[in-house]
């Protein structure tokens, strides 16, 4: 692994870009202290880079570029952070053009749009929460409208807030019904607007080739990436087995149109030219599928990603693979620097790096002299490299981790593999409907074996680890074992096996120093996010997710969670430490707080500003203490 960082030697100024990010963005300083810091330093470090001896200034040179690309990396942080336009916050009459169409999350319409200025300029970027009727339904990307609303921002500390500011969003506005006036009809013709259209027109042709509703809607989300038609049992069935990310478009796809290609095309490949053609109609064919997609970011990253790569390859520098990924990072970053935040960044980044960095290995452990078999193996192979290095993050971010993901991989790669391939094949033979109606049918019952193998490892015990909470911290620490632990089985040399023990002593001591540090807390530790927050019971440094249910025992202590799942549960007559209210709830707080002797509520962040308004009155009329995660970072409630 380690000669992977040996052959890229982009990595350097890459990880120092991204050091530099993340800096400004976490560290409460101005570009300023930066420039200064690194006037300091570079002195010294010029010194050292001017010295005789070759390694010294080697080092110093190496140190001055790093210095610099993390400067390089702060100001372009700085950069995208004003870029944000600040809105004066008052009650008025703004004329908008919509960006996309507006799609239903709760209660109200959500949309990005444009705000314009007296001369039809944009002004700025704003979302709209518009109230769910007729005339906010039929809106389209282009049309302008006149609505009367006012835009503001959560405040500073809140996870919302830096969400919007890293997507360039300047405010949000909620806009009720018969305040909305639309003054042109016209409606955008942009790339993305054509993508959209045209994948809407395939979804409806799949709906009416495979009868089997939900079949059809897996097929949707596995070529589309249209997931609206999904139930929440095939959805959690995928969730609890590992395999949620099939339905989301990504490299994985892209990685197997790929492979079905080089099958196609495998007898053509006998002279150079006939190879480079085949990398081309490989680059074409996924931008293509990029664009027939709705050009999602994650897609459209990928997609970049693997070109560049393959391009590589095809020039017989394989060695350069990886110093190309860690390239092609740094220019999307320099693009966009706050993709280094986007989940589908992350994934898709760490995903092909463990890819390029384990694959050549494992594929020589598994050799299969038949082709076909051989890029099945393959592909599983890639598919279990890929997510055991994304099953930090994934934990990191979502709270657990499928128990089954190796032979989920197994049992499901070949089959979504059969089910793209198959589903292509239909679209094809689209107007010769004796052929496309066949290749319907043998989709449509490949995705339902799919469906039932995803249901029955989900009902297995344990599918899923769900009470997890890791920190930073703990993710940093498992990459660099997973690196000085492959290190030392490569090379079998004492100097690697002490390198796995300093992390993992390191890993000890952090962990002993934060139960040391919080050794009398215990208790509920409520922390404000984007969305739904997040609840943890904390004891010490210990740190466990309370179950996803209605209502939770913690010792002899009862917490109640109430959201859209809930509704339509009974609660009577229980002594409940900590109400967590969450949107969807449809059970009035007066009538909790009647039934029931409530200690404490937490106003979760998906809470609309009328029901928050609402519960917190009517808690404070009953003399009940209330934490409101739209005002605070996180509310801590001790437990017996």
């Amino acid at each position: 692994m380690l000669s992977c960082f040996r052959n890229a030697p982009a990595w350097r100024p890459t990880a120092a870009f991204i050091a530099g990010i993340i800096c400004h963005d976490t560290i409460s300083a101005t570009l300023l202290a930066c420039i200064a810091a690194v006037a300091v330093m570079l002195p010294a470090l010029s010194a050292l880079a001017a010295s005789k001896s070759p390694i010294r200034a080697s080092t110093g040179k190496g140190a001055m570029l790093i210095c610099l690309f993390f400067a390089t990396g702060w100001a372009a942080g700085t950069i995208r952070q004003h870029s944000v336009t600040v809105i004066e916050d008052k009650y008025d009459t703004y004329v908008c053009r919509m960006a996309e169409t507006p799609l239903k999350k709760g209660k109200t319409l959500h949309a990005e749009a444009s705000l314009l200025k007296e001369d039809g300029s944009r002004a700025a970027n704003v979302m709209l929460y518009l109230a769910d009727d007729s005339l906010h339904r039929s809106l389209k990307p282009g049309n302008v409208i006149a609505c009367r609303t006012h835009f503001s921002m959560p405040p500073q500390w809140h996870g919302y807030r830096r969400y919007l500011e890293r997507n360039g969003i300047s405010g949000t506005g909620y806009v009720p019904a018969g305040k909305t006036g639309i003054l042109q009809r016209d409606e955008m013709s942009s790339p993305r607007i054509m993508a959209d259209r045209y994948r809407m027109r395939l979804d409806s042709i799949i709906a009416s080739k495979v009868t089997d509703r939900d079949a059809s809607a897996v097929i949707s989300a596995l070529i589309l990436g249209e997931r609206n038609r999904i139930s929440d049992e095939i959805e959690e069935d995928f969730s609890l087995t590992g395999a949620s990310h099939v339905l989301s478009l990504s490299g994985l796809h892209l990685g197997i149109i790929m492979m079905i290609i080089n099958v196609l095309t495998s007898p053509l490949r006998k002279s150079r030219t006939a190879r480079t053609a085949v990398n081309a109609a490989i680059v074409i064919a996924m931008f293509c599928y990029a664009f027939f997609t709705g050009m999602s970011g994650s897609v459209t990253r990928s997609a970049i990603m693997l070109s560049a790569i393959r391009v590589t390859d095809s020039m017989g520098r394989r060695s350069a693979s990886m110093n190309t990924l860690f390239l092609t990072a740094f220019a999307m970053l320099v693009y966009e620097p706050y993709y280094i935040y986007d989940i589908g960044f992350q994934l898709s980044f760490t995903a092909v790096f463990f890819i390029l960095a384990f694959y050549p290995a494992w594929k020589e452990r598994f050799f299969i002299r038949n082709r076909l078999l051989r890029y099945f193996c393959d592909l599983m192979i890639i598919s279990v490299i890929a997510q055991t290095g994304t099953a930090p993050l994934v934990a990191w971010h979502f709270g657990y981790f499928p128990l089954y993901f190796l032979p989920v991989s197994i049992i499901a790669i070949p089959l979504v593999t059969a089910i793209i391939a198959v589903s292509g094949a239909m679209m094809a033979f689209f107007f010769i409907a004796p052929l496309s109606q066949l290749f319907a049918a043998v989709a449509g019952q490949l995705t339902v074996m799919l469906n039932e193998a995803l249901g029955f490892v989900s009902s297995l015990p344990h599918s899923s680890i769900t009470q997890l909470a890791p920190q930073a911290s703990d993710i940093i620490l498992f990459y660099l074992l997973i690196a000085a632990a492959t290190a030392w089985l490569q090379k079998k040399s004492p100097a690697g096996f002490r390198h796995v023990l300093i992390i993992i002593t390191a890993w000890a001591c952090i962990n002993t120093a934060g139960m040391f540090m919080e050794k009398d807390r215990y208790g509920l530790l409520f922390c404000g996010d984007l969305g739904q927050s997040k609840c943890v019971v904390l004891n010490g440094m210990n740190k466990t997710k309370i179950p996803d249910s209605t209502l939770s025992s913690i010792g002899q202590d009862e917490i109640l969670k109430l959201n859209a799942a809930s509704n339509g549960k009974e609660i009577k007559g229980r002594t409940i430490k900590a109400a967590w209210l969450c949107g969807g709830n449809k059970l009035p707080t007066e009538k909790l707080i009647a039934d029931n002797r409530i200690e404490n509520i937490i106003l979760d962040n998906s809470l609309s500003a009328y029901a928050r308004q609402k519960s917190k009155l009517a808690a404070e009329k009953a003399g009940i203490k209330v934490y409101d995660m739209y005002e605070c970072a996180e509310a801590f409630i001790p437990l017996k």
